[in-house]
């Protein structure tokens, strides 16, 4: 049969593969990567051609860029759509615009998780140049505020943009991995949501933003971008890449040789004077997790008579003076996002212009997937169980917060959060980075948990409260399951829950009190409400 075959030109591939002859037909492929950079491997069933990905149409003999937004100036009504009391003004003109039409939040009406949508077709970055978002926005609205836009496409938001000022800023923001089609997809690309809002950030205050969006689209990255691949750029501070040092007064930041862990180049921040601070930022372009664990961050720190803090874009932890190999597990919201670490070096209180040494190295950053960091897309190591440090910590006075690997204190398995206090005018807490899921019919997200609060005394008082919500505890040194009620609208955007330990009324004495705070889950319950 297929010698007959063979003398008909039009499915000579298919005999080809039989014969172990991998040549097809010019124009023909098998698979994508018998194609040229921004094609894919076309699938007609009578035929198999190269095409372009999503983005990118055939010019000149090749693939160029076209976009996949569309009215990147919200030029018309449509095909955005504004979502709690967000309008499209498409006559809009003002100073500094790139051209006439916005997206405009009126903050009077507003709760914060105003947005505009469209669905976009989006290409794999395997198939695809590195893409940036090109952003113009201000806050409308004179006077102090932190406000800041945020977007998120498909899975992946970005929420590290500067605050905005009353004069329209053009921002260009490298995209991350989770922000492309999935790399296990196939065909051309995959409808996404893109969605456009206000920064996701406890300390926002709604009464201050009047955004205004003016233009929105996605184009090919130039070398002024900078965008980092994959990883880690320069993590082990041999190289010029990748760090960003900044600094006030008389305080210092760069690279210094001899100094990092086992005697190599290292960052190093230094204050000479109280009030002065020093900064390191490290990006970091994150892996996404699989389906045997999440990936994780460690880096090499020492501090001397230091304030040295580190913010991963889920709050500051306060690092200890010492020399230390520090473990996070990367928090579910930047599971391939464009992220990356923030160091702050000051010195501890007291009078301004002071003469002080305190200084810090930063060296050896490296990512790494950790099983004990957990699968689970909405929360990351929820039953603590990868024993490294949770996403933010604070503690004051006589207080402790701790991941502890101990099965014998542990709800199950062997990891349990622990927070201690044994004296007055002390407090602990720890936070836990939340995506919010979509409701179930009448059931809206929640955020389940077992603890145990211990201790005869209650000198301490414990509380799980998260954005607008507080759950019920009971204190009896058993073990009881809790819920708290997520706050519904932001659907697929992060937000924050807080296990607290601080002084109970009439507090007094000596005592020695701990809560203990195991198996997480994201879900949803009949009893929270939904959007």
């Amino acid at each position: 049969m297929c010698g007959y075959l063979l003398a008909v030109a039009v499915v000579l591939a298919g005999c080809n593969q039989l014969f172990g002859i991998d040549d097809l037909p010019r124009g023909e492929c098998a698979v994508d990567t018998e194609c040229e950079a921004r094609e894919y491997c076309n699938d007609q069933v009578a035929t198999r051609t190269c095409d372009c990905v999503a983005g990118y149409e055939r010019m000149d003999g090749s693939c160029q860029w076209v976009g996949v937004v569309a009215d990147p100036g919200f030029g018309n009504t449509a095909p955005w759509t504004p979502y709690d009391m967000v309008k499209i003004a498409p006559a809009y003109t003002e100073a500094g615009m790139l051209d006439p039409g916005a997206a405009q939040w009126e903050s009077s009406k507003l709760d914060c998780v105003g947005h505009v949508t469209q669905t976009v077709t989006m290409p794999r970055a395997s198939r695809a140049d590195q893409l940036v978002a090109v952003i113009s926005s201000r806050n409308g609205r004179p006077g102090p505020g932190d406000v800041a836009t945020a977007f998120g496409v498909g899975s992946g938001w970005q929420e590290r943009l500067p605050a905005l000022t009353t004069q329209f800023r053009t921002d260009r923001v490298c995209l991350g991995l989770g922000q492309y089609a999935p790399e296990a997809s196939t065909g051309r690309g995959v409808e996404v949501p893109l969605t456009i809002g206000l920064r996701a950030d406890q300390t926002f205050d709604c009464d201050k933003a009047e955004l205004e969006v003016d233009h929105f689209e996605l184009v090919p990255a130039t070398a002024d971008d900078k965008c980092p691949p994959l990883g880690v750029v320069n993590g082990l501070a041999e190289g010029e890449g990748g760090w960003t040092f900044t600094k006030s007064g008389t305080a210092t930041a760069g690279f210094v040789a001899g100094v990092g862990d086992n005697g190599s180049r290292a960052a190093q921040l230094a204050v000479t004077a109280r009030c002065d601070l020093a900064y390191a930022f490290v990006p970091i372009s994150m892996p996404l997790g699989d389906d045997v664990g999440s990936p994780a961050l460690a880096f090499y720190a020492a501090a001397s008579a230091a304030e040295l803090y580190v913010d991963r874009g889920a709050g500051a932890t306060k690092l200890p003076n010492a020399a230390a190999v520090y473990r996070y597990c990367v928090p579910a919201f930047e599971r391939g996002a464009l992220a990356g670490l923030v160091f702050r070096l000051g010195a501890p209180s007291g009078t301004c212009g002071e003469a002080v040494t305190a200084n810090a190295v930063i060296d050896t950053i490296e990512l790494a997937q950790e099983a004990g960091c957990g699968t689970d897309p909405a929360i990351t190591d929820p039953g603590f169980e990868s024993g490294y440090r949770p996403h933010e910590t604070a503690t004051s006075g006589t207080s402790t917060a701790e991941a502890l690997r101990d099965s014998a204190q542990a709800h199950a398995g062997d990891g349990v959060m622990k927070l201690r206090s044994t004296g007055c005018l002390s407090g602990a807490y720890f936070r836990v980075d939340v995506m919010t899921p979509a409701p179930e019919g009448t059931a809206g997200p929640a955020l389940s948990f077992w603890y145990r609060v211990a201790g005869a005394t209650a000198n301490a008082a414990f509380a799980v409260s998260g954005e607008g919500a507080s759950a019920t505890v009971v204190r009896d040194s058993e073990w009881r399951e809790g819920k708290l009620c997520l706050e519904p609208k932001p659907l697929g955007r992060n937000q924050r829950v807080t296990f607290q330990m601080y002084d109970a009324a009439g507090c007094a004495g000596a005592f020695d009190e701990s809560a203990f705070v195991d198996e997480l889950r994201v879900g949803t319950d009949p009893g929270c409400p939904v959007p």
